[in-house]
């Protein structure tokens, strides 16, 4: 009998984990019925193949639903790469997805590109040190005057990782990028690239320092203009190079989860395949249990009335 109510016992416990991380799903997302039921069966796919807790799961599936709405493999896949990523990178999972999320919605990321993009900021933070929350969500602020100047989401990224791991006050870079696109339009330029690697090269090109900071003031305004002439003329500005290097690079997030789980991540990844195997045992003891509560209620009540 000992094996047997060990057994019982553990699978009551595996049943009350996944019970609680399949509510936290309902009430994330206000799915009922076949959506639910999806949904249910994707926590039961991802769980299985991530050493993540069921919580983390459960908060991946849920707030990805809603963000994106996502549902099947689709939805499962992204959950795994943002699980992964919230564990190599050791950033805080609900924040990520939140702030990645939004990245893929400001600069209208494709559903089958989202994972690719992930990747790609992974690469980005790796090789410069630039933080993945600091990345998304600088992206995403300056995505209008980003977009509006021609530069891409891979150049962007590549841009910010350069600025911050050189030291360039990326928010008075950006800030000033506005202040030029205000001057090319009262210019009537239409071709705002152009007319930015335009005035970029003459900044570089100039014979002094004070020339350059003139120029500069032009474009960019004078309170930015002499950090932007220093920026361009000290060639903060050219990622050709590093995006060269990006592209190139074999490097996902998956792989990198892989290459770097250990003893514990493998542990892990055991006990979320024993709690998923013995769930349905648990549920159904769980609902005798429950059973009996119920039949013992009317004998509770009457016992009651009868102390009183």
């Amino acid at each position: 009998t000992a094996p047997i109510l060990a057994i019982g016992t553990a699978a009551i416990a595996a049943s009350l984990v996944v019970d609680d991380a399949l509510d936290t799903i309902r009430l994330s997302t206000g799915a009922t019925g076949a959506a639910l039921d999806s949904l249910e069966g994707s926590f039961t796919n991802v769980f299985e193949n991530v050493p993540s807790s069921a919580e983390d799961v459960a908060t991946a599936l849920g707030e990805l639903n809603t963000r994106t709405g996502l549902m099947g493999e689709e939805l499962e896949n992204l959950a795994v790469q943002s699980l992964n990523l919230a564990r190599i990178s050791k950033g805080d999972l609900a924040g990520q997805i939140a702030a990645n999320t939004r990245l893929f919605g400001d600069w209208s990321i494709a559903t089958k590109d989202q994972g690719a993009t992930l990747d790609f900021l992974w690469k980005v933070s790796q090789s410069t040190g630039a933080g993945i929350d600091t990345l998304s969500a600088k992206v995403v602020q300056f995505g209008a005057p980003l977009r509006q100047m021609g530069f891409g989401l891979e150049e962007s990224l590549a841009l910010l990782g350069k600025w911050e791991k050189e030291g360039v006050n990326a928010e008075l870079a950006l800030g000033s990028l506005r202040i030029a696109l205000g001057k090319f339009a009262k210019e009537g330029v239409t071709d705002t690239n152009a007319a930015l690697t335009e005035a970029i090269a003459k900044i570089k090109e100039a014979g002094t320092v004070g020339e350059a900071n003139s120029l500069a003031m032009e474009t960019f305004g004078a309170k930015a203009g002499p950090d932007m002439a220093a920026a361009i003329r000290e060639g903060r500005f050219e990622v050709d190079a590093l995006l060269t290097e990006l592209r190139g690079s074999p490097e996902t997030i998956n792989g990198a989860a892989e290459a770097t789980d250990g003893f514990a991540e493998k542990l892990q990844l055991l006990q979320n395949k024993a709690v998923a195997a013995l769930e349905p045992l648990g549920t159904e003891l769980v609902n005798v249990a429950g059973n009996a509560l119920d039949a013992l209620m009317p004998l509770i009540d009457a016992a009651a009335s009868l102390a009183k």
